[in-house]
């Protein structure tokens, strides 16, 4: 964990910082190495990379966008990223994100604006220059580098030095992400009619994270200011609270997660089931519409039916894309456990009247397969029920009485009480319903035959039509 410090003599003496607003804080241990940084820093070269518009790509209020960070560690977590693989970091965020943010800071944040270059090299997006800027050297060094943005740290430079810097990142074309942590911050941003603020959820004095921050900071904001949010976003629920904004920057909590993939998938978009895949085409859509998992059914008397060698097949296609469910309805626990090492699953669901010593023997022997218990929901009674399976389950699906009929329970009936982190919502959700069950908020939908166009074969099309709502909600 960083140590606050006193600012030293030099970073004291160096012009335009925030004194009172950084001294003896975990910014001000940050400073004393970043000016001694600045005097070495010697930028040759020229730009060669295209500029592409940072606030044009995060200009669309109509949908989430999202300003992902290439960062493998931070003074709070340390070296959180063990593969800091650039190619396989933003080969998610080209498709996922408005923007790429890069981490520059070398010393408490082990990034550098090499890595900016290199990821401006693999991307047609707009890219961040985050580090602690103080100088226009830095600014020259982003520019050069590749950046098409530059992130400017109010509580960091006094106003003056601000504003000189933000006229200095103008003059070469380049965006400015304006951060701010406080009100007063805040409206001086206002009153300078910045046209991007970022409100850091992170008070950087401190480290110390309440993401609320930029739910009350934002009401200052007019419409025609695009406001981020910063720092503190770890799960789906955080982005629902945060809702009434519509840009997020996140990183932490994507690149150290061992499945970047899916990470990105439930957290941006909520942990979103496809099930009842029997096609091929059906897969690739769910990968493309970047749901969390495509479910297999492996019950007989379903018309979604799967044999375990067809399910094999399709995992491999799509290994490290999405995860997968196998339903099973009463199974035999050797016929699970040989289908699920066979398809290589990534969850077991259940959809019968198995009970805990069935789930803790299933666990036993795959250990490292998660549970989802799905719960038939014909009364209020049915919620109880929850209790006996939360604590040992990855999920809980709450179904219609009639799975794979299309038809809804009452969602009116739904208890408050319960972790709705834990909970996917099925039954009957498709385009037509789709935002009302997201606006529920729970951790994701499980969806099925209303995707359907054919009995037991998935729509393409409705596919790509309900997650267009999905991902944008």
């Amino acid at each position: 964990m960083l140590q606050k410090e006193p600012l030293t003599e030099q970073a004291k003496s160096f012009k335009g910082l925030n004194i009172a607003g950084i001294e003896n804080t975990v910014l001000a241990t940050i400073v004393n190495r970043k000016v001694q940084d600045v005097k070495e820093l010697k930028v040759t070269g020229k730009r060669t990379a295209p500029l592409v518009s940072f606030k044009k790509a995060l200009s669309d209020r109509t949908k989430k966008n999202f300003i992902l960070e290439c960062k493998k560690s931070s003074p709070t977590l340390g070296n959180f990223c063990k593969d800091f693989n650039l190619d396989r970091i933003t080969n998610c965020y080209n498709t996922r994100a408005s923007a790429i943010s890069v981490l520059c800071e070398k010393h408490f944040f082990n990034g550098s604006s090499e890595y900016l270059s290199y990821v401006k090299s693999k991307t047609a997006l707009p890219v961040l220059y985050k580090d602690f800027v103080i100088c226009k050297e830095q600014i020259d060094d982003a520019y050069v580098s590749g950046a098409d943005a530059v992130l400017l740290m109010l509580s960091l430079l006094d106003n003056d030095t601000y504003l000189s810097l933000y006229s200095y990142a103008k003059s070469l074309n380049l965006d400015v992400l304006t951060e701010v942590d406080n009100e007063e911050q805040a409206r001086f941003a206002k009153s300078q009619k910045i046209d991007i603020v970022g409100i850091n959820n992170r008070d950087l004095r401190t480290l110390k994270i309440d993401i609320s921050n930029a739910k009350k900071i934002a009401r200052i904001f007019d419409s025609d200011t695009i406001v981020v949010s910063e720092s503190g976003i770890n799960e789906h629920s955080d982005l629902f609270y945060l809702r009434d904004i519509s840009c997020f920057l996140i990183g932490s909590s994507l690149t150290k997660s061992d499945d970047i993939v899916f990470k990105a998938n439930s957290m941006l978009y909520g942990t979103n089931k496809i099930c009842g895949i029997t096609t091929k085409e059906a897969l690739a859509a769910a990968i493309d519409v970047h749901a969390s998992i495509a479910g297999f059914i492996f019950f007989e008397k379903s018309v979604r039916n799967i044999s375990a060698d067809k399910a094999a097949e399709f995992a491999d296609f799509a290994r490290g894309k999405i995860r997968f469910a196998g339903v099973f309805v009463n199974e035999t626990l050797d016929t699970v456990e040989l289908i699920a090492k066979k398809v290589g699953l990534d969850y077991i669901q259940l959809h019968g009247s198995e009970d805990a010593e069935y789930i803790n023997e299933l666990k036993r022997r795959l250990e490292n397969i998660k549970i989802i218990k799905a719960l038939n929901i014909e009364s209020s009674d049915d919620f109880s029920k929850i209790d006996n399976y939360i604590q040992t389950c990855e999920y809980i699906i709450l179904d219609s009485k009639t799975p794979g009929s299309g038809s809804s329970f009452d969602w009116n009936t739904i208890p408050d009480s319960y972790d709705k982190s834990k909970i996917l919502l099925s039954g009957g959700i498709g385009p037509d319903n789709v935002e009302k069950a997201l606006s529920l908020g729970f951790a994701g939908l499980d969806l099925n035959s209303k995707l359907e166009e054919t009995k037991g074969i998935k729509s393409v099309t409705k596919i790509l039509n309900t997650f267009r709502i999905i991902n944008n909600f």
